[in-house]
């Protein structure tokens, strides 16, 4: 028996976080136009290929994109994104200049 593994990014987030270090630190929801397009596709894959088990991050975004899917999942911390510290939540832009 070979075992399969599928990887999905989370939707994306939404506008105002656009240029902003999002990791760990923060956790905005995923934006619900992002989920509504991700949706489908992903129903779909898990319909040609059932998982037998679906493990997110235990970040927002990852559990809302995870629950489209209708199944239980699992929430694993290792999954976890990096936290940017004094730079979570802010521009870019700012932060290279704080460099």
């Amino acid at each position: 028996m070979t075992s399969r593994i599928v990887l999905v990014r989370h939707a994306k987030i939404g506008l105002a976080w656009s240029g902003r270090w999002v990791g760990g630190g923060t956790d905005p929801p995923a934006d619900p136009a992002s989920l509504a397009e991700l949706g489908p596709a992903l129903v779909r894959e898990a319909g040609r290929n059932p998982p037998d088990r679906v493990i997110v991050s235990p970040m927002r975004r990852a559990r809302e994109t995870a629950a489209l899917l209708g199944l239980p999942i699992e929430i694993d911390p290792r999954l976890t994104e990096r936290d940017f510290g004094r730079w979570e939540g802010r521009l870019t832009d700012d932060c290279l200049r704080d460099v």
